[in-house]
C-alpha cells in the first residue's frame, strides 16, 4: 500500500501465504457387514497437507495420525467422519464413509415328504426372511412365504434362489421316487375235489 502526501511517501506491506488444501484418501476394506456376526472392516486413511486429523464415529471422537488404519465392528449402519485441519491452522476439511450393516437372509425350505410314489401330491413350503427377492426355480418369483403342491414321476430336485444384500444363496430339496409295489400272483394247485367225494 503506497500513500503519498505533499511531504513524503509511506509504504505498507501485507504478506499472504498460500497453502495447499489437504489431500484426503479414506477407504474401507468392506462396505457391508452381516448383522449379529463378529465381522469387522478396516478403515484406512492417508492424509497430506494437514496439521492434524480426527476420526469421528460410533459416538467417539479421537485424534489420529495422518496415515493409519483401524478395525471397526459397528452393530448398525454407521457413518465415519474424517475431520482434517488444514495447513493454515484454521479451516477444517471433512470426508465421510458409510459402513452398512444388514441382516443376512434366513431360509427354511421343506416338503411334507421326501419319498413319494408317482403322481402322489407333495407339498413343498418355504419361509424366507431379509430377502430382496425369492425365486422357486422353474416356477418364477414367489413371495417370501408360501407353499406349492407338486406331483413327480421321477427323482426331482427343487431349488429356492434367494437374493439379499450380500448376493445370491440357493437351497435344494431332493425328493426321491419310490417304485410302485409289484404283486406277483402265486400259483396254487387246485385240489381235485371230485375224486374225494364218495357217493
Amino acid at each position: 500500500l503506497k500513500v503519498i502526501n505533499g511531504l513524503h511517501e509511506e509504504f505498507s506491506e501485507i504478506q499472504i501465504q498460500v497453502v495447499e488444501e489437504p489431500s484426503i484418501h479414506f477407504r474401507t476394506t468392506k462396505k457391508k457387514l452381516r448383522e449379529g456376526r463378529d465381522e469387522y472392516a478396516t478403515l484406512e486413511w492417508d492424509i497430506e497437507n494437514a496439521i492434524s486429523a480426527m476420526l469421528i464415529g460410533e459416538g467417539q471422537t479421537k485424534s489420529i495420525d495422518l496415515i493409519g488404519k483401524e478395525d471397526v465392528s459397528p452393530k448398525k449402519t454407521t457413518t465415519f467422519l474424517l475431520k482434517v485441519r488444514g495447513l493454515d491452522g484454521k479451516k477444517y476439511f471433512e470426508k465421510k464413509l458409510t459402513l452398512k450393516v444388514f441382516p443376512e437372509s434366513q431360509i427354511e425350505f421343506k416338503a411334507d415328504k421326501l419319498y413319494s410314489l408317482p403322481r402322489v401330491p407333495i407339498v413343498i413350503a418355504w419361509n424366507v426372511c431379509h430377502a430382496s427377492s425369492v425365486e422357486l426355480i422353474g416356477y418364477g418369483n414367489v413371495s417370501d412365504r408360501g407353499t406349492k403342491t407338486v406331483e413327480i414321476d421321477k427323482d426331482t430336485s427343487f431349488e429356492l434362489k434367494v437374493k439379499d444384500a450380500f448376493g445370491v444363496r440357493t437351497q435344494k430339496l431332493d425328493i426321491k421316487l419310490l417304485p410302485l409295489p409289484v404283486i406277483k400272483s402265486i400259483m396254487v394247485p387246485i385240489p381235485q375235489i371230485s375224486k374225494n367225494i364218495i357217493v
